[in-house]
């Protein structure tokens, strides 16, 4: 990792070093290193990162098995479907000192992952009456899993102040091939003239930009870096938006919630219902690619300013909030890091 820059006051993010807890589940290891570019700066400031793993016993193996791949469907979006974890250290360290938490999540069929979406639905004391911010790397679709666990943040008591995503930046068609490459091969590396799978480099310096101008406001202020954070997501492009996928995000993120739910509330799991349901879902997922998106690519370029208007006051609702100084944490675009 690169070092701190030189003008940087390292241990003087404000009054005192803020103490941040990170809540974390990763199968491939992607997102604890985007974490580490983006917590760098503020680690080599005085910040205390306290890093504290989930695991579990579920059966979710790396790389997958085809046949597991498309059976998780239906616990992966059924938002009340739970699996046994375990949480380092016992989970809140060291008392009740910290100042932010961050809760970083996969994106599992548009959803936050089973193990995280447990975490925060099982241990909301975790969370509850704490700063929180969501921090998502996954391939390209994140809005519907962000709305989905800010949800259950709200619910547990949280006060979400912020949304980091990163995502791989390739070629939609691209992406989908190296991502499945990787995810049930094991095959990350570059090949055949395409880059390897996963958050490029790009992405990660993002991230590194983005913990140094939080080190540097916190600086500047006088205060810790949970008080900057909202303004500095909102002047930062914290979570990029993509247009041409966000709605066909929220859309099948949806339809993945209602056709999981059904499949686990009718079927038995393994049985033969389960396997003939799953059978039919992977065969409407094939179509809504290969025909739902070009469409619904077509249409937003038809209506573009009455779908991104619906789509803008469906997110202001239901992920952004306002922070208690009246400060919106949506991150603002265009504004370059």
């Amino acid at each position: 990792m690169s070092a701190a820059p030189r003008d940087l006051p390292v241990r003087d993010v404000g009054a005192e070093p803020a103490v941040i807890a990170v809540y974390w589940f990763s199968q491939t290891g992607q997102l604890r290193e985007c974490l580490e570019h983006f917590l760098e700066p503020l680690v080599e400031a005085g910040c205390d990162v306290r890093w504290i793993e989930v695991t579990t016993s579920g059966d979710f193996p790396f790389p997958w098995s085809l046949g597991r791949f498309f059976g998780v469907f239906p616990e992966a979006a059924d938002a009340e479907a739970t699996v046994d974890i375990s949480i380092e250290d016992g989970g809140r360290p060291a008392g009740d000192d910290v100042d932010l938490v961050l809760v970083a999540h996969q994106v599992w069929y548009l959803n936050p992952s089973i193990p995280m979406r447990t975490l925060v639905r099982r241990y909301p004391d975790l969370v509850t009456d704490l700063p929180v911010v969501q921090f998502i790397a996954c391939r390209n679709m994140w809005a519907s899993a962000a709305v989905s666990m800010r949800t259950m943040l709200t619910a547990a008591g949280a006060r979400q102040i912020g949304v980091i995503a990163v995502t791989d930046t390739a070629n939609q068609l691209v992406s989908l091939f190296t991502t499945l490459r990787w995810l049930l091969l094991g095959r990350r590396e570059a090949s055949f003239g395409l880059r390897a799978a996963g958050v490029p480099d790009a992405e990660h310096q993002r991230l590194r930009r983005l913990g140094r101008q939080l080190v540097e406001a916190g600086a500047a202020s006088g205060e810790r870096v949970t008080a900057v954070m909202p303004e500095v997501l909102v002047r930062a492009e914290s979570a990029r938006e993509n247009a041409a996928v966000i709605g066909p995000d929220l859309l099948a993120g949806a339809a993945f919630r209602f056709a999981a739910g059904r499949i686990r509330r009718h079927t038995r799991p393994g049985g033969i219902g389960e396997k003939a349901a799953l059978a039919v879902f992977v065969s409407a997922l094939g179509s809504a690619i290969a025909i739902g998106l070009p469409v619904a690519t077509v249409a937003r370029i038809a209506f573009r300013h009455r779908v991104d208007a619906a789509i803008t006051k469906y997110l202001d609702r239901t992920l952004y909030a306002v922070a208690d100084d009246g400060v919106p944490v949506r991150p603002r675009h265009g504004v370059p890091l």
